[in-house]
């Protein structure tokens, strides 16, 4: 009998060691305040591997050429948030472009997105991630962006198929339960540029490996085929930036009485801050991987519109995160140095 126990023990732990993960959008969504650094690895050798139950992904040898960070926001307060309704994410890439994002029970969907050339509307949201989802989970889904302002209009026919659990190897980790989800996509363009109407059509393949709870995918490849012949063009792996935003934060332009400029810069930021009452701001900068760089400044700010320089001369070209804290309030940035 013992040995019998024994032997159905055994059989427990390999099937919970092999546990078919399933992401909802309690456990996969983003949230305001989260950041995620994406990891840009060189393609040589790369593959997506082999779908099926039970794999083991080993990707411990990428190699990272740049990285670059994305923060989630809320919508309200950011510029076009008005024009998406229903949106309840926004991501700023500090030059003035914004998407806007959906999320619910059922999906991570995106709005749109603009700036100030022109802004993107989807005839509903384009979903990039459908829930439940689990291994042999297939769901389609269709989407139209329009651009009003050049008369162009894509369709995407997507499909999104969970065909793969098991064990993801990267340089940041091991994780025994993840799921590999492969995200197809027939994009239709339509365009009528100086009014000569064209129609072109391209696939693109997008392999995704996801962890409950991690609000992120933990990797992704790109496979594009609009040259005909099929290749990877990206690979990216993801880890968990500093909690920067706090989730009271609405978004990352103009907030809590604070702007800043010129952005990009070359020598010296001015921070054009709002106070209240007399208090103290603290301004301090990091990089995109968390690093503080550049000078730490303590102002003694008074009621009203105050301005404080900050210089970014010694700094080399690139984005980097910019703070602004005082006893009541924080507020994140991303600003860009260049030469």
């Amino acid at each position: 009998m013992k040995q019998l126990f024994l032997f159905g023990a055994c059989l427990l732990m390999t099937a919970a060691a092999f546990a078919q993960p399933t992401l909802t959008g309690a456990t996969s969504n983003a949230v305001p305040g989260e950041g995620f650094i994406g990891h840009y690895c060189d393609t040589t050798g790369v593959t997506a591997g082999a779908s099926g139950a039970g794999v083991t992904w080993n990707y411990a040898s990428l190699t990272e050429t740049q990285a670059d960070t994305t923060i989630y926001a809320g919508c309200t307060g950011t510029l076009y948030c008005d024009s998406f309704p229903g949106s309840t994410l926004s991501t700023n890439d500090g030059m003035g472009y914004y998407e806007y994002y959906v999320t619910d029970a059922t999906k991570f969907g995106q709005t749109g997105s603009g700036d100030s050339y022109g802004l993107e509307y989807y005839s509903k949201p384009l979903n990039l991630m459908m829930y439940p989802m689990t291994y042999g989970t297939l769901k389609l889904d269709t989407a139209v962006v329009a651009e009003p302002t050049y008369g162009d209009y894509t369709t995407y026919l997507d499909t999104l198929a969970g065909d793969g659990y098991g064990t993801l190897i990267l340089p940041s980790g091991t994780y025994t339960n993840a799921l590999r989800v492969h995200f197809v996509t027939i994009l239709i363009d339509s365009s009528n540029y100086l009014g000569t109407p064209s129609v072109d059509t391209a696939r693109e393949d997008l392999y995704m490996w996801w962890t409950p709870g991690f609000h992120n995918p933990l990797l992704l490849m790109g496979y594009d085929t609009s040259a005909g012949a099929s290749y990877l063009s990206n690979v990216i792996y993801y880890t968990q930036a500093p909690t920067l935003v706090p989730s009271s934060i609405k978004g990352l332009n103009s907030l809590g009485g604070v702007s800043i400029y010129p952005n990009p810069a070359a020598d010296e930021v001015h921070i054009r801050y709002t106070a209240t009452g007399n208090e103290q701001a603290t301004i301090s900068l990091t990089d995109m991987v968390g690093r503080t760089v550049g000078e730490r400044l303590v102002e003694n700010v008074t009621a009203g519109v105050n301005t404080i320089n900050y210089s970014v001369a010694s700094l080399p070209p690139g984005v980097y995160l910019m703070r602004i804290q005082t006893a009541t309030n924080s507020v994140v940035r991303q600003i860009t140095v260049g030469k």
